[in-house]
């Protein structure tokens, strides 16, 4: 009997082996990848645990600290910022760190620059992983790498700081306060040398440098570091202004500085006219010279709604046509349309689309905007009304239609879909087809100057006008005025709370209507409460149950159940008085626009 053996032959053993080593391969890259996460997470908690330190600090001290090890950037003489580390001497003087966070591979310490002023800071370490690194808000230049890429954080501005030396003012093209190679202290080296480093990108901080491989460059060439010299009160002048922000728009424009800034980037692409400047222009420079260099001017005829669009939205408005924004509108899905003196922009958050009488639009002047329950864009010019349905372009006015008067003033898409407008001459609506109209003389309107129009949860309309206040209930008018309660028959704006009590303002006072007495709240009866009885803005804090009401003398906070007040000025908290607009961020932090800027209420 005979016995055969058995073994594997040299082209098994082959794929055998290929197979084993595969898999090594893919164990080894992926535990390499998850001990560089789990390395940058330490980082980016360790920058964390930094910042909310320094937070602490510049509450209780009034400025940051200075860096350990510190090194002087200047430009003539004057320092720019001081870099160094966070080492041993700034863990001392800041108690809420309970050691100095170094980074895990080398150990090196973590690079830490603060401004001249010791007001903004930034600091920088980096990432290893491609993973993590495309989690953060990095720019899109930091695509994925087998080098290492800078990680910074930090309140610097990243455009423009100042120095002072030799009795003058010099404002500098900046964009970031961290340097490579300290061996360089004069910024002009610094940059000329190319030497600072870039948040997402590649070149790494002084503190690791020779750490980490490197070799991809933040090449900053500006046409020019300086773009203003003087005496900084001079910026007060709105020429000087205009001049300033061309200086800085001829440094960054064509620098990667553009690619991923969006207020550079709206510098950069927008046309400044020193003669003539626009709207946008002047928010801009306005931006720059009062939050940038914190020196404080009044911006004469500045837009509101630009300072909105570019300091909240933070979208580029060189997309936007016209020289004047009149108004925002966001659509159910979630579009924002921008009309102004020259047409109407919609912005998808990615795309912009724009509409002109060259596109069907009637009137290039739009005056009010809705949008109908079937998604259709209704606009209201001082010349007839257009709606669009997202192809084709509708023209109605009192040639075509039923429209009583063609300067339409307020356009309103009620409940049951049902088109109210608000005229120069008394109220249409337009549903199905149908048109109906309401005046003084059919309906018992009060007046023909329909200033809102608002439909409350019970479904009654409601119209302010310029003469007494309506309310339409199914074929009947009822009209309310001062010897009703109200403190001025001149409605301009209603709202309806939560427990569906009316709120009207006025232009002299604010009266809340629970549905049978009208309680107004004005400066007389409010015993410090309400700074002005001009109100421009309310909102309705519906977490705290609270209401904001903006006036052209400040904010005031009012807690209904309480009756309490507390005003918001210039006094305490708000960069000017007059207030536009007021709205709640994700973090339950009150944002308040007005004339002087953009202010956030904890």
């Amino acid at each position: 009997m005979q016995h055969k053996k058995y073994a594997f032959t040299l082209v098994e053993l082959i794929v055998v082996i290929t197979i084993l080593a595969i898999l090594g391969t893919l164990s080894f890259v992926y535990f390499q990848s998850y001990t560089q996460n789990a390395r940058d997470g330490v980082r980016v908690s360790d920058m964390g645990t930094i910042k909310k330190s320094l937070g602490i600090y510049v509450i209780q001290r009034g400025s940051y600290p200075e860096p350990s090890d510190g090194v002087d950037i200047t430009y003539s003489g004057a320092t720019i910022w001081t870099q160094g580390t966070f080492g041993e001497s700034m863990f001392r003087n800041l108690s809420t760190v309970n050691k100095v966070p170094t980074d895990p591979l080398s150990s090196s310490n973590y690079t830490y620059s603060v401004l001249g002023d010791r007001q903004e800071y930034q600091l920088a370490g980096v990432l290893e992983s491609p993973v993590l690194s495309q989690t953060l808000p990095l720019p899109q230049a930091a695509a994925s790498t087998d080098l290492v890429q800078s990680y910074i954080i930090g309140n610097y501005n990243g455009m423009v700081t100042k120095v002072s030396t030799g009795g003058t003012d010099y404002v500098l093209a900046v964009p970031s306060l961290i340097s490579t190679d300290l061996g360089y202290t004069d910024i002009i080296e610094v940059i000329g040398n190319k030497l600072l480093t870039y948040d997402g990108y590649a070149k790494v901080a002084a503190s690791f440098s020779g750490r980490y491989q490197s070799s991809q460059e933040y090449n900053f060439t500006p046409s020019r570091v300086l773009v203003y010299s003087g005496d900084i009160t001079s910026l007060i002048d709105g020429q000087e202004q205009i001049t300033l922000l061309k200086n800085i728009q001829e440094a960054y424009s064509g620098t990667i500085v553009a690619q991923d800034d969006v207020q550079i980037k709206n510098i950069t692409n927008l046309e400044v006219s020193q003669q003539d400047p626009s709207s946008k222009a002047k928010v801009l420079a306005c931006n720059i010279i009062n939050f940038q260099l914190k020196y404080y001017v009044d911006c004469n005829d500045i837009d509101f709604i630009v300072f909105y669009i570019v300091n909240v939205l933070h979208i580029d408005i060189s997309n936007i046509p016209g020289n004047t924004i009149q108004a925002v509108f966001q659509s159910t899905d979630d579009a924002l349309r921008f009309w102004t003196d020259a047409g109407i922009a919609k912005y998808d958050g990615s795309d912009w689309t724009i509409y002109t009488t060259d596109d069907g639009l009637v009137h290039n002047h739009v005056l009010s905007i809705s949008e109908d329950l079937s998604g259709n864009m209704w606009f209201g010019t001082n010349l007839w009304i257009s709606m669009f349905d997202g192809t084709d372009w509708t023209t109605y006015n009192t040639g075509n239609s039923d429209l009583l008067h063609n300067h339409i003033l307020y356009i309103y898409t009620a409940a049951d879909g049902k088109i109210w407008i608000g005229t120069n001459k008394w109220v249409s609506t337009y549903d199905s087809g149908l048109w109906e109209d309401y005046t003084k003389k059919k309906d018992g309107l009060s007046h023909d100057h329909v200033n809102t129009i608002y439909q409350d949860t019970l479904g009654f309309i409601w119209f302010g006008t310029d003469v007494w206040l309506d309310k339409y209930d199914d074929g009947t008018i009822t009209t309310y005025k001062t010897t009703d309660g109200l403190p001025s028959n001149n409605v301009t704006y209603i709202l309806e709370d939560e427990n569906t009590d009316l709120w009207f303002w006025t232009n002299a006072g604010l009266s809340i209507y629970d549905r049978t007495t009208f309680t107004n709240k004005t400066v007389a009866n409010t015993s410090g409460g309400l700074p002005s009885n001009t109100i421009t803005y309310i909102y309705e804090d519906a977490v705290n149950n609270t209401f904001w009401i903006g006036t052209d003398a400040g904010v005031a906070k009012y807690i209904p159940w309480t009756e309490s007040w507390t005003v918001y000025d210039t006094g305490n908290q708000l960069s000017g008085n007059y207030v536009h607009s007021i709205y709640e961020n994700d973090d339950n932090d009150i944002i308040i626009i007005n004339d002087g800027g953009v202010d956030t209420i904890n």
